[in-house]
């Protein structure tokens, strides 16, 4: 089972590319009109094209645990909304007005591990992990389609 989701995220890495393009086209269907402003956040790197790693999983986890212990960011505890958040921070947005209503927008691929967001002609798979239940997104993989 391994080997097939290696070999399928490998097969993902090869054929996109990581870079955003903006087109003047239509939005999606039941998506408000997207911005893609494409920038790689401090305290993430490029790995190579089309995938972006978090530096320092531990010291982001660290922080977002504060945030939570002093009540700010609750919708930090929700797997779906931290996919959301790292998608803003690489500045792919649309008119939502608050995270909830983009993260309506994504698909959970695995509860709770994988969310896609498939916008124009791009996917952006966002990996999630959960330690003491805060969920810190770690990888990001751009895809074109």
């Amino acid at each position: 089972m391994k080997t097939i989701v290696l070999i399928s995220f490998l097969f993902l890495f090869i054929v996109g590319d990581a870079y955003c393009i903006e087109k003047a086209r239509q939005p999606d269907a039941g998506m408000s009109e997207t911005n893609c402003n494409f920038r790689v956040p401090s305290g993430w790197k490029k790995v190579n094209n089309n995938l972006y790693t978090l530096k320092n999983f531990s010291k982001t986890w660290k922080q977002y645990g504060g945030f939570l212990s002093e009540g700010h960011q609750p919708w930090r505890l929700e797997p779906i909304n931290a996919a959301g958040a790292c998608l803003w921070d690489f500045g792919i947005k649309d008119n939502s007005r608050d995270i909830f209503e983009f993260a309506d927008h994504i698909t959970e691929i695995t509860e709770n591990k994988l969310y896609v967001l498939k916008m124009r002609n791009r996917s952006y798979y966002v990996f999630v992990r959960v330690s003491d239940s805060i969920p810190v997104a770690y990888k990001l993989v751009v895809i074109g389609n």
